[in-house]
């Protein structure tokens, strides 16, 4: 597509007030939620590793039951390139009399970026129910495999926000136990919600009492979250709610290559080319960095 001075006719004459539409620019969600890496490699790859489980009886003169350590399912972060750009024509932009006024081009170019990488990465939590992990089943799931057993992040039968909601998810989190099946103490630190569910989030994290009974009871999840809560306008299920856990390996974005721009004058046409281009990956390795649901 090229822009013409046809698409940009009101520019050419005099008489416009305002052009208006260029709205001040969201903050960076992303950044809140998933923590960034740098690689120079074609991809990353994540491996859990199995220690030692529980030890056993050892019968009167038996022998040691041994145990193996060794690799679990390998996370695979494969880094794509983001790209796009627009072309305008020598005679636009010679004759357009609102170049202080008109919005930027390189600028909603950078913003057309970014937003995409807002998309990218939050698309792990959307499709938390339905993307297979590395260790064959979902983000978001009641059985993720472990030696002799599974561990749920997720209710059996999917809840809205509540507290109760949220008191079910920080048992589940201090319930996780690792790929050998041992206890191990993971705690809630953010909780991530919908903007629909917003204002359940405010008024569970608004007040240091519980909310909707008259008795005299403390909240319990205010003081549990220290973190507290966000908002992301990028989740696609308005009932969708994620609690983040204090678990290292878990949601990860990698920047492979940085925002780059570029802006040139083509000698046959004079039209002037500007582009940009990014190279990332975002996704999750360990799921009990996440607990969550999406009624």
């Amino acid at each position: 597509m090229t822009t013409t001075t046809a698409l940009i006719k009101s520019t050419l004459r005099p008489g416009v007030n305002e052009f208006f539409g260029d709205y001040p620019e969201l903050p960076a969600e992303w950044s809140q939620i998933f923590t960034k890496y740098t690689s120079n490699m074609a991809y990353e790859k994540d491996v859990e590793i199995r220690l030692m489980g529980l030890a056993q009886v050892r019968a009167e003169g038996a022998a040691t039951e041994f145990q193996d350590i060794g690799e679990g399912p390998a996370f695979i972060y494969r880094h794509m390139v983001y790209a796009t750009g627009f072309v305008t024509t020598d005679q636009a932009i010679r004759d357009n009399l609102y170049k202080a006024q008109f919005p930027s081009a390189l600028k909603s170019l950078k913003s057309s970026m970014a937003q995409t990488k807002e998309v990218v990465c939050i698309g792990v939590l959307n499709n938390a129910t339905t993307t297979v992990m590395g260790d064959g089943v979902t983000l978001l799931n009641t059985a993720h495999p472990i030696i002799n057993g599974t561990v749920a992040n997720t209710p059996a039968v999917p809840q809205l926000l509540s507290e109760p909601a949220l008191q079910d998810s920080i048992t589940r989190i201090y319930r996780f136990k690792d790929a050998a099946g041992m206890t191990k103490r993971f705690k809630a630190r953010k909780l991530i919600v919908s903007p629909e569910m917003m204002f359940v989030a405010q008024r569970l994290f608004g007040t240091n009492g519980r909310v909707g009974t008259s008795d005299n009871d403390i909240s319990v999840v205010t003081n549990m979250f220290p973190e507290g809560w966000m908002c992301s306008s990028f989740l696609n299920n308005k009932n969708a709610w994620f609690v983040l856990t204090d678990v290292n390996d878990g949601l990860k974005y990698f920047q492979r290559d940085p925002l780059e721009t570029k802006v040139w004058t083509d000698e046959v046409t004079d039209n002037v080319m500007t582009t940009a281009r990014e190279r990332y990956s975002a996704g999750a390795s360990d799921f009990r960095a996440i607990d969550g649901s999406m009624p």
